[in-house]
């Protein structure tokens, strides 16, 4: 934890000190402490907590389901790494990482930072048509780039004293403008060739007539895994159908966190397999996963992958200039381990 609280402090140091003139948002220390604020303030997402299958406190999100349908069953669990115990099942949802969906590629609106390039970001690959990340290709279609990197409060504030849940390292930082199979549609099929068939009309009407159905009833179909709500994740890059640019950025999370678990970069933590580390999980569970918007307005509560941002999303942009279009998002993952 202290090492990874270094990064981070040096990180936003040498971003605060030599940011230029050609600013793609604009700075703000203490925007870390507004995301730590704005999780305490809605603690009772990572509830309801279960220990042994006991809830131990209840709670939760009237906007999104307790628990995933594959929880571990059994209140006992052994294990072997990193030291061998037998244990109670710990069941709870957890923010694992800040996701921003972002106009200005080079722009952190979760770290109130922006990258000093020394040039204009704007003319450095943050978009070939001039306009950001939220390439306007059409009026239903739009281009938008993420960053990603791990936070985790829970961990850091050491709300929970058993350490053999939180031994296992996860760290990662991430941006998508750098990733050429990002920024187009063609080439992302080399390493997401299923795109070729889930992205075909067949797949979309699963998502637009099943999944979106599931999702807003707050428990989307992890069997759909192409599905996020009435969207798909193919291609697998910044390329968004919707006419509304505040769903278009929840889709790009969404398109996001199944595009990190193609690279091996986000893993598994959910279930009877997770219980004694996370495994290797090609293809995201959507159940594993909620999210909860934190800026530029925040949301009290995480709802579900493909949830409908129309019921969410009044006043969540209310800014002009360099603010508006850059948001930030909480990722909650639920977490199954063997404590104690």
């Amino acid at each position: 934890m202290r090492r990874q609280s270094k990064v981070f402090m040096v990180f936003a140091f040498i971003l605060l000190v030599y940011t230029k003139s050609y600013s793609a948002c604009s700075n703000d220390p203490a925007r870390i402490i507004h995301d730590i604020n704005v999780f305490l303030s809605t603690i009772k997402n990572m509830f309801p907590l279960k220990l042994g299958g006991v809830t131990l406190v209840p709670g939760g999100s009237p906007e999104s389901y307790n628990a995933p349908p594959d929880i571990p069953s059994s209140p006992i669990c052994i294990c072997m790494n990193p030291f061998p115990r037998i244990g109670l099942t710990l069941n709870y949802w957890e923010v694992a990482a800040i996701v921003e969906t972002v106009k200005d590629p080079y722009c952190f609106p979760g770290l109130g930072l922006n990258v000093p390039l020394g040039i204009n970001s704007l003319a450095a690959g943050a978009d070939q048509m001039g306009q950001g990340g939220h390439k306007k290709v059409g009026d239903d279609k739009k281009f938008v780039q993420f960053n990603a990197y791990t936070f985790n409060p829970i961990k850091y504030l050491q709300l929970f004293l058993d350490s053999a849940c939180f031994n296992f390292k996860e760290e990662f930082f991430y941006m998508s403008v750098v990733d050429f199979f990002w920024n187009d549609d063609m080439w992302s099929l080399v390493v997401n060739p299923e795109c070729v068939v889930l992205g075909s009309p067949p797949a979309q009407i699963a998502c637009n007539f099943i999944d979106s159905m599931a999702a807003t009833g707050k428990m989307p179909i992890d069997v759909l895994f192409w599905c996020n709500g009435a969207h798909s994740v193919c291609p697998l890059t910044g390329s968004v159908k919707s006419n509304n640019l505040f769903a278009a950025n929840a889709a790009t999370l969404e398109k996001a966190v199944y595009s990190l678990h193609r690279r091996g970069i986000l893993w598994g933590w959910l279930g009877s397999q997770a219980l004694c580390g996370p495994y290797y999980q090609p293809i995201w569970k959507k159940t594993a996963y909620n999210k909860q918007v934190i800026f530029p307005v925040p949301h009290p509560n995480r709802v579900p992958v493909g949830y409908p941002s129309m019921i969410y999303d009044r006043v969540k942009n209310p800014y002009v200039g360099s603010k508006a279009d850059n948001f930030a998002w909480f990722l909650y993952r639920y977490r199954s381990c063997c404590a104690f």
